[in-house]
């Protein structure tokens, strides 16, 4: 049993191996101790691996954390240990974080903005600890956190950011900060997140920015939209999410365009950093697929006008076909 525990320690297996070896009690403490207790140990093991000149010997280290009082060990062990550590290592759970984690989520203790987050935080992830560590300390709230999920979400994030710097040079951080703060508070919670994005904030935001000239102007057919009104209206007869797209659109990097026929269809053109325009996605109601014929005939209207099939770098390494 004491075995199977060891493995779980993970990068400091090595070291709660040797001092059960040096401490014959300390394997019974390992099977009973609590969850902070048990991250405890890692964050002082942790400490203790990568401290330079005298260290304490194991077998004193391993009756220190059975016996001695938890938040004088950490003082003792943490240089500069900050408020909160204890705490946060009962959020934490049972599972080790990478080593790295640990040094992190110290950091952002002593930070002001991020402790009050993981002081007021239900539990604490290695995503949790990744996301804080990511963002300006300006934007480390618990409003945009709840909205970060993944790595996609701190680059989207980002994004929108820069794209409000942009057309907004006079905007501080702190008052975008603080209105995408209120934005994210005013929407609804459906199945334990906040609805509406960041992408839908600084739309929000650019709505009186200059609407870049589309590309193309299209056909009887087919035709570019040409505001963020008109797109709001567009996004909500077809039942899509292209008003997320507007960071992209206010930088002349993505254009909709909407084909009127039998079938009513949306078509996205994009542009590549180095080939230009290329036709994207062609979707109708609901994000659902159009017929190959459909398709096929958007695309040679475009492909009259002169813009090709857009692949994107992340396929094969270059824009066209």
């Amino acid at each position: 049993m004491v075995t199977t525990a060891l493995k779980s320690f993970r990068w400091c297996e090595g070291l709660v191996r040797a001092i059960c070896e040096i401490d014959r009690e300390f394997p019974g403490y390992l099977l009973t101790q609590s969850k902070a207790e048990r991250q405890m140990m890692v964050v002082i093991l942790r400490a203790r691996d990568s401290r330079s000149g005298k260290k304490m010997p194991l077998a004193e280290l391993g009756r220190r954390i059975r016996s001695d009082n938890k938040k004088v060990l950490l003082r003792k062990n943490i240089p500069d240990c900050p408020d909160g550590l204890f705490g946060a290592m009962n959020k934490v759970g049972w599972r080790i974080m990478a080593a790295d984690r640990y040094g992190d989520l110290i950091d952002l203790l002593r930070e002001p903005a991020a402790a009050k987050v993981l002081r007021h935080a239900k539990r604490i992830t290695p995503l949790t600890i990744h996301t804080l560590k990511s963002l300006d300390p300006i934007y480390r709230n618990a409003a945009v956190l709840a909205n970060l999920r993944s790595d996609d979400d701190i680059s989207e994030l980002k994004y929108v950011i820069a794209v409000a710097k942009r057309f907004q040079p006079t905007a501080t951080d702190r008052e975008m900060a603080r209105s995408l703060d209120h934005y994210l508070k005013k929407r609804p919670i459906e199945h334990g997140y906040r609805t509406g994005s960041m992408t839908q904030w600084v739309g929000r935001r650019l709505r009186k920015s200059k609407f870049p000239t589309p590309p193309w102007e299209g056909t009887n057919s087919i035709r570019p939209l040409k505001s963020i009104a008109e797109i709001g209206r567009i996004a909500q007869e077809f039942r899509n999410c292209i008003a997320d797209s507007i960071p992209s659109i206010i930088v002349d990097s993505k254009h909709y365009y909407v084909y009127r026929g039998r079938i009513n269809a949306i078509i996205s053109l994009e542009r590549d950093p180095a080939l230009g325009w290329g036709v994207g996605e062609i979707l109708g109601q609901g994000n659902r697929q159009v017929s190959g014929d459909l398709s096929a005939e958007i695309r040679r209207a475009f492909g009259k006008a002169g813009f090709g099939e857009y692949l994107g770098w992340e396929s094969l390494g270059f824009g066209y076909i």
